[in-house]
């Protein structure tokens, strides 16, 4: 054979040797060799696996780019969504919210047309009561027309016209600035703002009144209403007398309205109501002896509760006093003085503000404080003396804390004792510092 053949050989360097002889059967000593290389397929070449790697690993990144695009397109349209959800939602609230509006209207006229109905309702009733005491009678309707309209004081006043060439106005009642027993007070026509109101036959609102035209005493002591009211009790073109009313507090429309409507009512009630209050005084004098014993053991009688009122009175608003020093030191700066102007107690709202513990405070006399007052940092002479006089004082302060000014509005009141004098001063302070901003 003149051949080889070799199959499935392995890519790799072969060395083919060759024996040959010739005719007389004389080998060759040394045989022939034939260097063989053998090269592998393509595809298991190692240029053909880096390739092979690339594309896989590119079409791996391809992948992942294609499907962050995929999810931040989808992220898109999901935003999208939302904000067309959010916005429907805004939608809805705002229609909610005017429809809620329209609502709360609607409920606040029902409000008005009730109170304005209920009190309609309930002074006709007062009217219709017995009027056999004009003064109770008088008191009855100012002190339920104070409460009802959320006042503080009130006068009733009528025309005394007994002697008819000099006719006055006559305090008949009076509701929470003075003793009952001390209502006999007379103010000519014309005479004052009742005076004015009676002869002019026109209510007056006044929300800045004269000082000390009216004072409100309570448990702190005494201060001025901020504004007031007087109706003239008028039916027809004759006048019958007025009401007064005063309040710390502004006067709501609607109450001045009803005020005036139901002073009208008030006045034809009394013009009917004088007719018959002389008839029953003539009945009365034929009884006069018997009502004066009975009136003395009645006023014994009333002085005994009034003693245990008095008392209970006492107790009470010194339960209250308690309460409200305990509900002022939680929401405003509260300090309380002896009547040297030293410290008895203060609270921690007031220590906060001023940096300070309590033993640091407690006993020290307030000028130690160092806190400005006014401009000249200087109080008046007579601040401490109206004070101690049970006036009722107003002051501004200005204290320095890290590098900012806090200005407090404070008022000074003076507690009374039951002797009438000045036992202990508080005050008490808010923070005006935003609203002056």
């Amino acid at each position: 054979k003149r051949f080889a053949t070799y199959t499935n050989l392995d890519p790799d360097n072969y060395t083919f040797k060759v024996m040959a002889s010739n005719y007389d059967g004389i080998w060759k000593e040394q045989p022939k060799t034939l260097k063989i290389e053998i090269t592998p397929p393509f595809w298991q070449t190692t240029w053909f696996y880096i390739l092979i790697s690339v594309i896989g690993i590119s079409l791996i990144v391809i992948i992942i780019k294609l499907r962050e695009r995929a999810n931040r397109k989808e992220k898109e349209h999901l935003q999208e969504k939302v904000n067309e959800a959010v916005s429907e939602v805004e939608k809805q609230k705002k229609a909610m919210e005017e429809k809620n509006q329209e609502l709360m209207e609607k409920q606040e006229e029902i409000k008005r047309n009730n109170w304005i109905a209920n009190g309609r309702a309930k002074f006709g009733d007062i009217l219709r009561a017995e009027k056999g005491n004009m003064a109770d009678y008088c008191y009855n309707i100012i002190s339920n027309l104070v409460k009802y309209v959320e006042a503080n004081v009130g006068a009733f006043y009528t025309i005394n016209d007994e002697d008819e060439n000099n006719p006055y106005i006559e305090m008949m009642a009076c509701y929470a600035y003075e003793d009952r027993k001390n209502i006999n007070k007379e103010i000519y026509i014309g005479e004052g703002l009742v005076g004015r109101s009676v002869r002019d036959h026109e209510t007056l609102y006044l929300n800045k009144l004269p000082e000390n035209y009216i004072t409100i005493r309570s448990g702190l002591g005494q201060s001025n209403p901020d504004t007031l009211i007087i109706v003239p009790l008028v039916t027809g073109d004759e006048v019958y007398g007025a009401i007064e009313i005063a309040s710390l507090g502004d006067f709501q429309k609607i109450e001045r309205e009803f005020l005036e409507n139901l002073t009208e009512d008030i006045a034809v009630t009394l013009k009917t109501t004088k007719v018959n209050i002389k008839t029953n005084q003539l009945l009365q004098q034929s009884n006069e002896q018997y009502e004066e014993l009975s009136s003395q053991k009645e006023e014994m009688q009333q002085n005994m509760e009034e003693l245990k009122a008095t008392q209970e009175e006492s107790d009470r608003r010194k339960a209250e006093m308690e309460n409200l020093i305990n509900s002022l030191k939680r929401s405003h700066f509260f300090i309380q003085y002896d009547t040297d102007g030293n410290i008895q107690d203060i609270n921690d709202k007031y220590l906060k503000l001023l940096g300070k513990k309590s033993d640091d405070v407690v006993g020290a006399h307030h000028s130690e404080l160092k806190i400005h007052t006014d401009k000249k940092g200087k109080k008046s002479k007579t601040f401490w003396k109206e004070l101690l006089n049970g006036k009722t004082q107003k002051d501004t302060l200005e204290i320095q804390k890290n590098n900012k000014t806090h200005t407090l509005s404070c008022v000074y009141t003076p507690i009374i004792d039951q002797k009438g004098n000045t036992e202990k001063i508080l005050q008490i302070a808010v923070d005006i510092t935003e609203h002056l901003n």
